[in-house]
């Protein structure tokens, strides 16, 4: 919660246009979804962890590929999702 009202005081008379800011431990999860839900991606990018434990969570026991950065640039996950299409399921 320290966080959440860190962010909230730091912005309280808006966010500036340039702001770079970091919103901790909230974003990591929705960054590793994509790599876990679309294969291309996770095989491209991400790596089992050995020897992990059987009780951590399934996003603990992946790890992304060293790249020698320290992020992977929009084109490249684009070039690598190429022409991928989504199935639209039928939940009903």
């Amino acid at each position: 919660m320290k966080e959440i009202f860190h962010v909230r005081d730091q912005f309280r008379d808006g966010i500036p246009e340039k702001a770079q800011w970091v919103f901790p431990g909230f974003i990591n999860p929705l960054e590793i979804l994509a790599f876990e839900c679309i294969p291309v991606l996770r095989e491209r990018f991400r790596e089992p962890v050995p020897n992990c434990f059987d009780g951590c969570p399934r996003m603990c026991k992946w790890k992304f590929k060293r790249t020698g950065t320290t992020e992977f640039p929009r084109d490249m996950i684009y070039r690598t999702l190429g022409n991928t299409k989504v199935k639209a399921y039928n939940c009903f």
